[in-house]
């Protein structure tokens, strides 16, 4: 399975991009995660708990079901 089909299918938020690939350039692709990790921790502190327990669910359903 590939980065797009799990972004398709609701598996994950975001897709990191590798220029050319991670391994070329580890920093700039570990800041690039971390920039992008602080951003979706941000928007999860700031989600009601109720609905933040319901996507999780809805994404454990989703992963199951694949």
């Amino acid at each position: 399975m590939k980065a797009r089909d799990l972004l398709r299918n609701g598996i994950v938020d975001r897709i990191i991009a590798e220029r050319p690939d991670a391994a070329v350039e580890p920093q700039e692709f570990a800041r690039r995660v971390a920039q992008v990790l602080e951003r979706e921790i941000v928007l999860l502190l700031n989600m009601d708990p109720v609905e933040r327990l319901v996507l999780r669910r809805e994404r454990y359903r989703r992963l199951g079901q694949l």
